[in-house]
């Protein structure tokens, strides 16, 4: 046995796993519709190469040592190898869980941990949409963000995209431009977080940009704007930093970055499969760990 440092609580070493049938699992911190699509892609991929398919979820709320039984647990399955989806840094337990079971992560640069990393390049997309704004004219811009814990990589590496465009473009953003927002739409506090926004759109005697992480809040700001008689996208230009079904049928079409993720999943999952099969281990080179992915800026009517 062996105490984990900081943590208070004495966990039991794990045998290096040793393959014996070609089965990789997912784990997921939750089990929705968003990610059918890419699971569907990952299973796909791996049936391919004739490899089986577990799903795992592990919630991210547990305590430590319900988060070690669960990894426990996996470590016991006739599993080769692993992909992890996460949006934060991994769990400490995950990382430790890589030195004995190959593991690629889905959505956040692990890369430091040794993870082979395939994610979303947020900086670059960020900074991509607000200096297509800078450049239709809106100098001045405000960032609506998701509000949480959950968010604060991807919030500041969105940040630091568009203080790459203050940089070179001299836009007037800071501190105060930033609004945080929760993601459920219909309760009373996303109504209460999006009213100090659309009051200083209705007040604006410049050019405004509005980039948002979520749709829901573009489509807001796209409609208020047409119910106040303000104008799209002469006076406001509003764009998000991920496409979705709604924002091409908004009243005013809504500028935004596609992304194919199933396609990043797909990668993932044969990268796990070349792992395992050319038995890498711990001896991949740096260029073998990071792959960033930066979607496909869609300009339409809401800022051109």
């Amino acid at each position: 046995l062996e105490a984990e440092q900081g943590r208070g609580r004495v966990v039991t070493p794990r045998a290096k796993q040793v393959p014996t049938t070609k089965n990789i699992g997912i784990i997921l911190h939750k089990l929705t519709d968003d990610f059918y699509g890419d699971i569907m892609s990952i299973q796909m991929a791996a049936k391919e190469k004739g490899y089986n398919l577990s799903i795992y979820v592990i919630h991210e709320n547990c305590c430590a040592d319900s988060m070690t039984r669960q990894i426990d647990n996996i470590s016991g399955k006739d599993v080769s190898g692993l992909i992890v989806y996460c949006q934060e840094v991994l769990n400490a337990d995950i990382i430790e869980f890589n030195k004995y079971l190959p593991t690629v992560a889905l959505y956040h640069n692990c890369a430091q941990a040794n993870i082979p990393s395939y994610f979303i390049d947020w900086t670059w997309v960020a900074y991509e949409v607000s200096s297509h704004l800078a450049e239709q004219g809106f100098n001045k811009q405000i960032l609506i963000l998701p509000v949480g814990p959950f968010w604060v990589s991807v919030n500041t590496a969105i940040i630091s995209g568009i203080n790459y465009t203050k940089h070179k473009y001299g836009i007037d953003f800071g501190e105060n431009h930033i609004h945080y927002v929760p993601s459920d739409a219909s309760g009373p506090g996303y109504e209460k977080s999006i009213e100090p926004i659309l009051s200083e759109i209705a007040s604006a005697n410049e050019k405004i940009g509005i980039i948002t992480y979520y749709n829901w809040p573009a489509i807001n700001i796209v409609r208020y704007a047409i119910d106040h008689n303000i104008n799209i996208p002469e006076q406001i230009g509003v764009a998000t930093l991920v496409d979705g079904k709604f924002l091409e049928n908004s009243p005013i079409p809504i500028t935004a970055v596609e992304f194919d993720r199933s396609e990043l999943a797909r990668q993932a999952t044969l990268k796990l499969i070349e792992i395992l099969e050319n038995n890498y281990g711990q001896n991949m080179s740096e260029r073998m760990l990071t792959y960033p992915y930066y979607g496909r800026l869609i300009i339409r009517k809401s800022t051109a």
